[in-house]
Parts: structure tokens; C-alpha cells; sequence
């Protein structure tokens, strides 16, 4: 009986969710990912089910979470796209570790990394990847720690540990490891994890990859058509029967019905307010109305200059409009665009600016660069004194939501220091006599 209503609720999800999407993934792991290729494994799942897997990873064996919160191709990658998804894999002893170990080792490079992760872009869905542990439970540390040298104390370490990390963190968790000790119970002749006890086999890394495709998509797997080599029909629908029932059971634990925490609030009418130039920001509003996530291809805005005008529609395509970018309209306004996560919200936009309004401004403004950035205690501006010849250069460092942060004369060949700034994204103006110049920066 519990079959045959498991069989209805499944085909029931089935039924509901068959809207071909794509979706851009990032996987940040370590050959518990790329054993058996399981990014490839999701997407011969999506394909069957008619989605698409668009993905590139940084996997090298052994990699802990600290390891990649430091490394330059991880993080070159995480800006390299505004992903969907990034998926975030620990090593596969670390996460069972003691609480003293996991408050050095773990937490702040998962909060590095999803802080990371956010500033590139506030709608991608950041993913904690649950393994399952080992076979036999931790037995290189039974000596120091003989509550996780068997699979059952090693595993309920992990999955305490990755729903402290969604705790901490703006993430949900992909329960791999539960589905792994779920077929276990059921059924062990069928046999995840390969001879030496650690990494999956062909069955371990198909049944992570359902899991990857549920919580990614949030549509069962029952049904996928794909079988890989080893496995039979019969394998791949008990695991997949199971993965439907883990992930779906328990969306609200695994936080894979959450929007990312940033943007919850971002749906009410607002303005936030930046006075310079002696404009009157008091009579500036804008409205984000259209969807500005999947594809980038349309987002559509209203905009007014006093509460008495006229709304005007204002539509881009064509992949011009991303995160952050920013919009002049005609009346010499700057829009900065801000994102939403859900297509159906609304979003109000964050920033207003005055616009440079001439040419050699453009030219004069394209010209400028600075450098390190993203920095993490110094800019330096490029070609300053090719560009700016008078005295009395000034800079202001503003916040994106246009407070104040430092504000100073600026001496010629000298370094702006940042390093007590907070993380994240900033403008600094210039103002050279008459004229002000705009930049961006990230501080990490």
C-alpha cells in the first residue's frame, strides 16, 4: 500500500512539473563530484526530462571548504556567470568533525563563500551537497573520535553539520546522504559506494545526481529515462522513488522552498535616496515589473519624476540589462537595476545618480580604472594624472544604497585605503572641479 501511494505522488509531482527549463550550475567539490562525472549524470537526468544542465566545476580531489573559499580558479569562476546555482561540496570526513574543528574549518569559509557567491549575483541558489560519509564509518580517527567511526555516528554528524551550515548561511541543502542511508535501510545489496569504502559507485553517484536534479528543479525524478551503464531499470526506479520522497517530504528542512534571504523584502514600493548634485531625490520612483532573472531577455520598468507624473514604461532585451548595470534616462537620471528572484514580484530599484550627460564626460569616465578589483585594503586609479590636472580632487565612497562611507581630498599617487570597509559592492565619486566621475569596486 505504502508503495502503490508512493507511486501516486510521485507521478502526481510528475504531472505538474513538465516545463522545459535551463539552468547554469556551478560545482564547487571534490571527487566525491567528479568520480563517476556526476554533473554529466545530472544532465543526462534534465535531458530526459526534457530541462537542460549548463555547468562548469572546480573538483580537485581532497578539496576542503577553506581550501576553496582561498582558491583563485573557484572564485574566478564564481564571478564568471550570475549562475543559477552553485553547488558547495565538502570533504568527505570535515563536516563530521568536532564543533571546535567545524567553528575554525568550516563556517567561515561556507560564509565567505556564499557572501561570495551573492555579491556576483543575489539570485543564484547557493547548494550544500550532503554526502553520505563512509561505508564503515570513519575509521582513520576511531582513537580521538569513536562517535563517528561507524556510518550511523559519522553521518548523523554530517547532516547535523549541514543544517547548521543552512542556519548560518543564506543556502539550502541538496540530502544526498540521507537518500543514501534511506536505500541502505531498504535495500543493501544494492551497493553505493565503491571498494575503497569512501567514493560512490555507478549507483552512490546516480543516486546524488537525482538529488541534484530534484533540488535544482523541484520536480521529481520519477520517470527519467536515463539509466547509466551498470545500473538496471529496476535500480534506477527504487532510487528514484526514494530521492522523490526524501527531497520532497522535507523541502522546508532542506530550505528548497526559500527564496535566497536577500531578496525576500525586496517586493514593496519603495525608494532609497541619494542627494548629490542638487537634484531633488524626494520626486524619483521606479518600479522593476518584469521578470530580470532566467534569461535576461526582457525586463520592463515604470518610472516617474514626481508623485503627480505620469508613469512610463520603460522595456530592454536583447541581454542588455544585468545585474547592477545602470540606465540613464532622458531627463539626465541614473537607474541602477536590482534584480528579483521570482519572476511574478515586483522590485523597486535601489539607487538613483545623475547621469554623465556629455561626451567628454563618457570618454573621460571610460578612461578611468582602478585597481586591485575586487581589493581587499587599497585602490589605486589608473592614469590619474594624464586625466586629472587641478588641484582639490575630491572622492566620496558611497554604499549601493548610497550612504556615505569615506570621504576626502585626494592626494595624486597615492592609494585610497579601504580595508576597514565591510565586504561588498560600493561606488567611489570623483569630483574634479565642476565635474564628478563615477566607479565601482568590490571590497572582499
Amino acid at each position: 500500500m505504502k508503495k502503490l501511494l508512493l507511486f501516486f505522488v510521485t507521478f502526481y509531482i510528475y504531472i505538474l512539473s513538465t516545463n522545459a527549463t535551463t539552468y547554469h550550475v556551478l560545482y564547487l567539490g571534490n571527487s566525491l563530484t567528479y568520480v563517476n562525472d556526476v554533473p554529466s549524470l545530472v544532465n543526462q537526468i534534465a535531458i530526459s526530462k526534457g530541462d537542460t544542465i549548463i555547468w562548469d566545476q572546480n573538483t580537485p580531489g581532497g578539496h576542503q571548504l577553506a581550501q576553496h573559499a582561498a582558491n583563485p580558479t573557484s572564485l574566478s569562476k564564481i564571478s564568471a556567470y550570475k549562475w543559477d546555482i552553485v553547488v558547495i561540496q565538502a570533504q568527505s570526513q570535515q563536516t563530521a568533525f568536532p564543533d571546535g574543528q567545524l567553528e575554525l574549518e568550516v563556517y567561515p569559509p561556507c560564509k565567505f563563500l556564499v557572501d561570495s557567491i551573492h555579491r556576483n549575483n543575489p539570485c543564484t541558489r547557493v547548494m550544500y551537497y550532503m554526502p553520505a560519509g563512509w561505508k564503515y564509518g570513519d575509521n582513520m580517527n576511531c582513537a580521538g573520535l569513536p562517535d563517528i567511526c561507524t556510518y550511523e555516528g559519522q553521518f548523523a554528524r554530517i547532516r547535523q553539520t549541514h543544517l547548521n551550515m543552512i542556519d548560518s548561511t543564506d543556502a539550502s541543502i541538496i540530502p544526498s546522504g540521507v537518500s543514501y542511508r534511506v536505500s541502505r535501510l531498504q535495500d543493501s545489496t544494492l551497493d553505493l559506494w565503491s571498494g575503497d569504502y569512501v567514493h560512490p559507485s555507478m549507483a552512490g553517484s546516480y543516486l546524488t545526481a537525482l538529488n541534484m536534479y530534484a533540488s535544482f528543479t523541484k520536480k521529481a525524478t520519477f520517470g527519467s529515462t536515463y539509466i547509466p551503464a551498470g545500473l538496471t531499470a529496476l535500480n534506477t526506479e527504487y532510487l528514484q522513488n526514494i530521492v522523490d520522497t526524501v527531497v520532497f517530504d522535507s523541502m522546508s528542512k532542506w530550505k528548497l522552498d526559500v527564496m535566497p534571504a536577500n531578496l525576500l523584502n525586496s517586493c514593496n514600493v519603495t525608494t532609497k535616496l541619494v542627494d548629490h548634485s542638487g537634484i531633488d531625490m524626494n520626486k524619483l520612483y521606479a518600479l522593476v515589473v518584469d521578470d530580470a532573472m532566467a534569461q535576461y531577455q526582457t525586463i520592463s520598468y515604470y518610472y516617474r519624476l514626481s508623485t503627480i507624473d505620469p508613469w512610463v514604461l520603460c522595456t530592454f532585451s536583447n541581454d542588455t540589462v544585468y545585474f547592477n548595470d545602470t540606465l540613464c534616462f532622458d531627463n539626465g537620471q541614473l537607474l541602477q537595476v536590482v534584480e528579483t528572484c521570482n519572476k511574478q514580484d515586483s522590485l523597486t530599484v535601489d539607487v538613483f545618480e545623475p547621469c554623465f550627460l556629455n561626451v567628454e564626460d563618457a570618454i573621460i569616465t571610460n578612461a578611468i580604472s582602478i585597481y586591485p578589483n575586487p581589493t581587499s585594503d587599497k585602490l589605486i586609479i589608473k592614469n590619474f594624472s594624464t586625466i586629472f590636472n587641478q588641484e582639490n580632487v575630491t572622492y566620496t565612497i558611497l554604499d549601493m544604497n548610497g550612504k556615505i562611507c569615506k570621504s576626502s581630498e585626494f592626494v595624486k599617487n597615492e592609494s585610497i585605503d579601504v580595508h576597514l570597509l565591510t565586504n561588498g559592492l560600493y561606488y567611489i565619486m570623483i569630483k574634479s572641479g565642476d565635474k564628478e566621475y563615477r566607479l565601482k569596486f568590490s571590497k572582499s
